[in-house]
Protein backbone atom coordinates (compact mmCIF):
# COMPACT_ATOMS: atom_id res chain seq x y z
CA UNK A 1 0.00 0.00 0.00
CA UNK A 2 1.17 3.67 -0.64
CA UNK A 3 0.65 6.54 0.38
CA UNK A 4 -0.81 9.86 -1.60
CA UNK A 5 2.49 12.04 -0.37
CA UNK A 6 3.17 15.58 -1.51
CA UNK A 7 3.39 15.92 -5.55
CA UNK A 8 6.23 17.55 -8.20
CA UNK A 9 3.96 17.99 -11.54
CA UNK A 10 6.85 19.07 -14.56
CA UNK A 11 4.99 19.28 -17.85
CA UNK A 12 7.22 18.82 -21.15
CA UNK A 13 6.77 19.46 -24.71
CA UNK A 14 6.91 16.34 -26.78
CA UNK A 15 6.23 15.32 -30.42
CA UNK A 16 2.70 14.01 -31.71
CA UNK A 17 3.90 10.60 -30.75
CA UNK A 18 5.08 11.15 -27.39
CA UNK A 19 8.24 9.46 -28.47
CA UNK A 20 10.56 12.69 -28.18
CA UNK A 21 10.77 15.51 -25.81
CA UNK A 22 11.11 18.87 -27.24
CA UNK A 23 11.58 21.23 -24.29
CA UNK A 24 10.55 21.47 -20.37
CA UNK A 25 7.58 24.06 -19.95
CA UNK A 26 9.20 26.01 -17.31
CA UNK A 27 8.34 29.04 -15.86
CA UNK A 28 4.56 27.42 -15.05
CA UNK A 29 2.81 28.94 -13.10
CA UNK A 30 -0.22 26.24 -13.26
CA UNK A 31 -0.30 22.60 -14.12
CA UNK A 32 -3.40 20.59 -13.81
CA UNK A 33 -4.28 17.36 -15.33
CA UNK A 34 -7.03 14.68 -14.76
CA UNK A 35 -8.41 11.17 -15.14
CA UNK A 36 -11.75 10.12 -15.67
CA UNK A 37 -14.27 7.25 -16.35
CA UNK A 38 -16.07 6.98 -20.01
CA UNK A 39 -15.01 9.97 -21.19
CA UNK A 40 -11.86 12.22 -22.35
CA UNK A 41 -9.40 13.75 -19.84
CA UNK A 42 -7.69 17.03 -19.98
CA UNK A 43 -4.54 18.74 -18.49
CA UNK A 44 -3.43 22.24 -19.13
CA UNK A 45 -0.35 24.39 -18.54
CA UNK A 46 -0.01 27.76 -18.08
CA UNK A 47 3.96 29.49 -18.20
CA UNK A 48 4.56 33.04 -17.19
CA UNK A 49 6.52 34.41 -20.17
CA UNK A 50 6.79 38.20 -18.55
CA UNK A 51 10.89 38.92 -18.51
CA UNK A 52 12.46 35.45 -19.46
CA UNK A 53 12.87 36.76 -22.76
CA UNK A 54 13.78 35.15 -26.53
CA UNK A 55 14.53 31.87 -25.40
CA UNK A 56 11.46 31.17 -23.53
CA UNK A 57 9.68 32.11 -26.81
CA UNK A 58 11.50 30.44 -29.32
CA UNK A 59 9.71 27.57 -27.86
CA UNK A 60 6.31 29.18 -26.40
CA UNK A 61 5.92 30.20 -30.12
CA UNK A 62 6.35 27.34 -31.89
CA UNK A 63 4.01 25.12 -30.33
CA UNK A 64 0.89 23.75 -32.28
CA UNK A 65 -2.18 21.66 -31.70
CA UNK A 66 -2.41 18.25 -32.91
CA UNK A 67 1.17 18.26 -33.90
CA UNK A 68 2.70 18.42 -30.47
CA UNK A 69 1.58 16.84 -27.41
CA UNK A 70 2.14 17.44 -23.57
CA UNK A 71 3.65 14.66 -21.10
CA UNK A 72 2.91 14.93 -17.44
CA UNK A 73 5.33 13.95 -14.79
CA UNK A 74 4.55 13.57 -10.96
CA UNK A 75 7.33 13.04 -9.23
CA UNK A 76 9.17 11.76 -12.02
CA UNK A 77 6.59 9.30 -13.00
CA UNK A 78 4.77 9.84 -16.41
CA UNK A 79 1.15 10.47 -15.38
CA UNK A 80 -0.73 11.98 -18.03
CA UNK A 81 -0.09 12.72 -22.31
CA UNK A 82 -2.48 13.65 -24.78
CA UNK A 83 -2.39 16.03 -27.95
CA UNK A 84 -2.16 19.90 -27.50
CA UNK A 85 -5.89 20.83 -28.53
CA UNK A 86 -5.33 24.69 -28.09
CA UNK A 87 -2.89 27.56 -27.51
CA UNK A 88 -3.65 30.84 -26.22
CA UNK A 89 -0.59 33.47 -26.57
CA UNK A 90 -0.95 37.06 -24.20
CA UNK A 91 1.69 39.53 -23.35
CA UNK A 92 2.51 37.39 -19.90
CA UNK A 93 1.92 34.04 -20.53
CA UNK A 94 1.59 31.34 -22.95
CA UNK A 95 -1.84 28.83 -21.61
CA UNK A 96 -1.61 25.38 -23.48
CA UNK A 97 -4.29 23.01 -23.34
CA UNK A 98 -4.58 19.55 -24.15
CA UNK A 99 -6.74 16.35 -24.22
CA UNK A 100 -5.76 12.64 -23.67
CA UNK A 101 -4.84 10.53 -26.41
CA UNK A 102 -9.17 9.11 -26.64
CA UNK A 103 -9.43 13.06 -28.47
CA UNK A 104 -8.62 12.05 -31.92
CA UNK A 105 -12.16 9.88 -31.56
CA UNK A 106 -13.63 13.26 -31.85
CA UNK A 107 -12.23 14.12 -34.85
CA UNK A 108 -12.11 10.77 -37.18
CA UNK A 109 -15.54 10.05 -38.65
CA UNK A 110 -17.17 7.12 -38.96
CA UNK A 111 -17.15 4.18 -41.14
CA UNK A 112 -20.10 1.93 -41.85
CA UNK A 113 -20.78 -0.64 -39.51
CA UNK A 114 -23.69 -2.82 -39.73
CA UNK A 115 -23.97 -5.75 -36.98
CA UNK A 116 -27.31 -8.12 -36.89
CA UNK A 117 -28.78 -10.39 -34.12
CA UNK A 118 -27.27 -11.93 -32.07
CA UNK A 119 -25.02 -8.66 -31.68
CA UNK A 120 -21.51 -8.89 -30.70
CA UNK A 121 -20.29 -7.73 -26.68
CA UNK A 122 -20.31 -4.38 -26.17
CA UNK A 123 -16.48 -3.70 -24.81
CA UNK A 124 -15.84 -5.69 -28.05
CA UNK A 125 -17.32 -3.32 -29.73
CA UNK A 126 -16.11 -0.18 -28.07
CA UNK A 127 -12.73 -2.23 -28.64
CA UNK A 128 -13.84 -2.04 -32.53
CA UNK A 129 -14.19 1.38 -32.50
CA UNK A 130 -10.66 2.35 -30.69
CA UNK A 131 -8.99 0.12 -33.43
CA UNK A 132 -10.65 1.95 -36.24
CA UNK A 133 -10.00 5.50 -34.58
CA UNK A 134 -6.53 4.73 -35.00
CA UNK A 135 -6.96 2.86 -38.07
CA UNK A 136 -4.41 4.48 -41.02
CA UNK A 137 -3.15 7.00 -38.81
CA UNK A 138 -1.67 5.53 -35.38
CA UNK A 139 0.21 8.14 -33.63
CA UNK A 140 1.88 5.24 -30.90
CA UNK A 141 -1.30 4.39 -29.01
CA UNK A 142 -2.81 1.33 -30.12
CA UNK A 143 0.45 -0.61 -28.98
CA UNK A 144 -0.52 0.78 -25.55
CA UNK A 145 -4.25 -0.54 -25.93
CA UNK A 146 -5.54 -2.74 -22.87
CA UNK A 147 -8.53 -4.96 -23.40
CA UNK A 148 -10.03 -6.55 -19.58
CA UNK A 149 -12.24 -9.24 -19.27
CA UNK A 150 -13.10 -9.49 -23.13
CA UNK A 151 -16.26 -11.91 -23.91
CA UNK A 152 -18.40 -10.89 -21.22
CA UNK A 153 -21.55 -8.56 -21.28
CA UNK A 154 -24.43 -7.31 -23.18
CA UNK A 155 -24.55 -8.00 -26.39
CA UNK A 156 -25.47 -5.21 -28.97
CA UNK A 157 -26.59 -4.64 -32.95
CA UNK A 158 -25.56 -1.74 -34.35
CA UNK A 159 -26.17 0.08 -37.82
CA UNK A 160 -23.88 3.31 -37.58
CA UNK A 161 -23.68 5.59 -41.00
CA UNK A 162 -20.48 6.30 -42.77
CA UNK A 163 -19.60 9.55 -42.07
CA UNK A 164 -22.60 9.55 -39.60
CA UNK A 165 -20.60 11.40 -36.73
CA UNK A 166 -17.00 10.77 -34.85
CA UNK A 167 -15.80 7.29 -33.01
CA UNK A 168 -16.19 9.13 -29.70
CA UNK A 169 -20.34 9.45 -30.52
CA UNK A 170 -19.44 5.77 -30.58
CA UNK A 171 -17.34 5.32 -27.73
CA UNK A 172 -20.76 7.26 -25.56
CA UNK A 173 -23.15 4.57 -27.46
CA UNK A 174 -20.74 1.43 -26.13
CA UNK A 175 -20.40 2.44 -22.54
CA UNK A 176 -24.68 2.76 -22.53
CA UNK A 177 -24.56 -0.92 -24.09
CA UNK A 178 -22.16 -2.06 -21.20
CA UNK A 179 -18.53 -1.56 -21.68
CA UNK A 180 -16.68 1.11 -19.90
CA UNK A 181 -13.05 3.01 -20.61
CA UNK A 182 -10.49 5.03 -19.38
CA UNK A 183 -6.85 6.54 -20.54
CA UNK A 184 -4.03 6.23 -18.23
CA UNK A 185 -0.87 8.39 -19.83
CA UNK A 186 -1.12 6.83 -23.14
CA UNK A 187 -2.62 3.33 -22.20
CA UNK A 188 -6.46 3.11 -23.38
CA UNK A 189 -8.57 0.59 -21.32
CA UNK A 190 -11.30 -1.31 -21.95
CA UNK A 191 -13.72 -3.17 -20.15
CA UNK A 192 -17.32 -4.70 -19.48
CA UNK A 193 -19.02 -3.17 -16.39
CA UNK A 194 -19.50 -6.14 -14.76
CA UNK A 195 -15.58 -6.76 -14.50
CA UNK A 196 -13.94 -5.48 -11.12
CA UNK A 197 -10.42 -3.60 -12.38
CA UNK A 198 -9.25 -2.99 -8.89
CA UNK A 199 -9.32 -2.00 -5.46
CA UNK A 200 -8.31 0.71 -3.40
CA UNK A 201 -7.29 1.15 0.68
CA UNK A 202 -10.73 2.05 2.17
CA UNK A 203 -11.48 5.64 2.02
CA UNK A 204 -12.00 6.82 5.27
CA UNK A 205 -13.06 11.01 4.58
CA UNK A 206 -12.96 11.79 7.87
CA UNK A 207 -9.50 11.02 8.35
CA UNK A 208 -7.78 11.49 4.43
CA UNK A 209 -9.91 14.05 3.06
CA UNK A 210 -9.37 18.20 3.81
CA UNK A 211 -13.48 18.87 3.79
CA UNK A 212 -16.78 16.83 5.45
CA UNK A 213 -18.72 14.94 2.96
CA UNK A 214 -22.45 14.20 2.67
CA UNK A 215 -23.76 11.03 2.54
CA UNK A 216 -27.51 10.94 0.55
CA UNK A 217 -30.23 8.41 0.18
CA UNK A 218 -32.91 9.47 -2.39
CA UNK A 219 -35.83 7.42 -3.04
CA UNK A 220 -36.02 8.00 -6.42
CA UNK A 221 -32.70 6.19 -6.84
CA UNK A 222 -34.56 2.73 -5.70
CA UNK A 223 -35.72 0.39 -7.96
CA UNK A 224 -37.35 -3.00 -6.86
CA UNK A 225 -38.22 -4.03 -10.71
CA UNK A 226 -36.23 -2.79 -14.01
CA UNK A 227 -37.71 -3.28 -17.33
CA UNK A 228 -34.87 -2.48 -20.42
CA UNK A 229 -36.16 -1.43 -23.42
CA UNK A 230 -34.53 -1.63 -26.81
CA UNK A 231 -35.26 0.12 -29.78
CA UNK A 232 -37.75 -2.52 -30.92
CA UNK A 233 -39.26 -1.97 -28.29
CA UNK A 234 -38.77 -5.53 -26.70
CA UNK A 235 -37.95 -5.27 -23.42
CA UNK A 236 -36.21 -7.83 -20.48
CA UNK A 237 -37.24 -7.80 -16.54
CA UNK A 238 -35.14 -8.08 -13.89
CA UNK A 239 -37.76 -10.27 -11.90
CA UNK A 240 -38.56 -9.29 -7.93
CA UNK A 241 -41.03 -6.58 -8.30
CA UNK A 242 -42.51 -6.38 -4.79
CA UNK A 243 -40.59 -5.93 -1.87
CA UNK A 244 -41.74 -6.87 1.74
CA UNK A 245 -39.82 -3.32 2.85
CA UNK A 246 -39.96 -0.77 -0.18
CA UNK A 247 -43.32 -2.31 -1.74
CA UNK A 248 -42.98 -1.73 -5.62
CA UNK A 249 -40.67 1.21 -7.22
CA UNK A 250 -40.17 0.83 -10.82
CA UNK A 251 -37.42 1.96 -13.31
CA UNK A 252 -37.48 1.99 -17.26
CA UNK A 253 -34.50 1.58 -18.51
CA UNK A 254 -33.47 2.51 -22.58
CA UNK A 255 -31.23 0.03 -23.76
CA UNK A 256 -30.63 1.09 -27.47
CA UNK A 257 -28.61 -1.76 -29.85
CA UNK A 258 -29.22 -4.61 -26.98
CA UNK A 259 -30.10 -7.86 -28.15
CA UNK A 260 -33.44 -9.17 -26.57
CA UNK A 261 -31.26 -12.38 -24.93
CA UNK A 262 -29.27 -10.17 -22.54
CA UNK A 263 -32.15 -7.40 -22.08
CA UNK A 264 -32.61 -9.10 -18.63
CA UNK A 265 -29.25 -9.22 -17.88
CA UNK A 266 -28.68 -5.66 -18.23
CA UNK A 267 -32.51 -4.91 -16.22
CA UNK A 268 -30.81 -7.59 -13.38
CA UNK A 269 -27.93 -5.09 -13.37
CA UNK A 270 -29.39 -2.21 -12.93
CA UNK A 271 -31.27 -3.56 -10.57
CA UNK A 272 -28.16 -4.49 -8.35
CA UNK A 273 -27.46 -0.87 -8.52
CA UNK A 274 -30.23 0.34 -6.77
CA UNK A 275 -31.28 -1.91 -4.97
CA UNK A 276 -31.67 -2.22 -1.61
CA UNK A 277 -31.20 1.93 -1.79
CA UNK A 278 -28.04 3.02 -2.48
CA UNK A 279 -25.90 5.90 -0.60
CA UNK A 280 -24.26 8.54 -2.60
CA UNK A 281 -21.06 9.84 -1.10
CA UNK A 282 -21.13 13.47 -2.40
CA UNK A 283 -17.50 14.88 -1.83
CA UNK A 284 -17.89 18.59 -1.95
CA UNK A 285 -15.96 20.74 -4.49
CA UNK A 286 -12.53 21.68 -3.45
CA UNK A 287 -12.58 19.06 -1.25
CA UNK A 288 -8.98 17.00 -1.37
CA UNK A 289 -6.76 14.22 -0.30
CA UNK A 290 -4.63 14.82 2.76
CA UNK A 291 -0.71 13.84 1.44
CA UNK A 292 -0.88 10.61 4.37
CA UNK A 293 -3.95 9.61 2.60
CA UNK A 294 -3.39 5.41 1.47
CA UNK A 295 -3.31 5.75 -2.44
CA UNK A 296 -0.84 5.97 -4.64
CA UNK A 297 -1.30 8.06 -7.16
CA UNK A 298 -0.98 4.97 -9.68
CA UNK A 299 -3.64 3.00 -7.86
CA UNK A 300 -5.74 6.13 -8.58
CA UNK A 301 -6.96 4.84 -11.71
CA UNK A 302 -10.68 5.51 -12.60
CA UNK A 303 -13.20 2.56 -12.67
CA UNK A 304 -11.58 1.21 -9.66
CA UNK A 305 -13.68 -0.07 -6.43
CA UNK A 306 -13.16 2.33 -3.62
CA UNK A 307 -14.55 1.09 -0.26
CA UNK A 308 -15.71 3.93 1.82
CA UNK A 309 -15.72 3.74 5.74
CA UNK A 310 -17.45 6.19 7.81
CA UNK A 311 -18.24 5.65 11.55
CA UNK A 312 -16.94 8.38 13.59
CA UNK A 313 -16.78 12.55 13.08
CA UNK A 314 -20.38 13.32 14.12
CA UNK A 315 -22.50 11.85 10.88
CA UNK A 316 -25.57 10.17 12.81
CA UNK A 317 -25.43 7.87 9.42
CA UNK A 318 -22.32 5.09 9.65
CA UNK A 319 -21.72 4.00 6.44
CA UNK A 320 -19.38 1.32 4.83
CA UNK A 321 -20.60 2.08 1.27
CA UNK A 322 -18.91 0.73 -1.94
CA UNK A 323 -17.97 3.50 -4.63
CA UNK A 324 -16.41 3.47 -7.93
CA UNK A 325 -13.94 6.29 -8.80
CA UNK A 326 -15.42 8.24 -11.38
CA UNK A 327 -12.42 11.18 -11.58
CA UNK A 328 -9.02 12.43 -10.48
CA UNK A 329 -8.42 16.14 -10.68
CA UNK A 330 -4.80 17.27 -9.97
CA UNK A 331 -3.37 21.02 -9.79
CA UNK A 332 0.01 22.27 -8.94
CA UNK A 333 0.93 26.22 -8.63
CA UNK A 334 2.67 28.62 -6.37
CA UNK A 335 1.02 27.00 -3.44
CA UNK A 336 1.44 23.24 -4.13
CA UNK A 337 0.01 20.50 -5.35
CA UNK A 338 -3.82 19.60 -4.62
CA UNK A 339 -5.36 15.71 -5.53
CA UNK A 340 -9.65 15.82 -5.54
CA UNK A 341 -11.37 13.02 -6.20
CA UNK A 342 -14.86 11.99 -7.63
CA UNK A 343 -16.44 8.43 -6.68
CA UNK A 344 -20.25 7.48 -7.53
CA UNK A 345 -22.13 4.65 -6.74
CA UNK A 346 -20.46 1.27 -9.06
CA UNK A 347 -21.89 1.13 -12.71
CA UNK A 348 -23.10 -1.61 -14.12
CA UNK A 349 -23.38 -5.66 -11.84
CA UNK A 350 -19.61 -4.88 -10.64
CA UNK A 351 -19.66 -5.14 -6.85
Amino acid sequence: MGVLGNGVNEAWLYDQRGEKRLAALENASEVSWSRRLNTISTAAVRVQTGGHGADCCSVLGQVATWGHSIVVFRNGDRVWEGPVTRVQWTRDAVTIDAQDVLVWGSRKVTAARLLAAPGNFAEAELDYDIEQTFLGFDPAVLAHKKRLAPGVGPLVTRDVKAYGGYYADQYQEMVKGGAMFTTVGRSIVVWPNSHIIGRTSPLLPHDHMTADVEVVEDGFRVATFVAAVNDQQVAGTSGGALDPFYGRVDHVVSSAGTEPTTLAATALAYREQRYPAPLLVNVPAGSVLSCDAPFDISELVCGTIVPVKIDQGGLCKRIDATQQLWGVDVTSGPVGETVSVTVAPVSGAAT
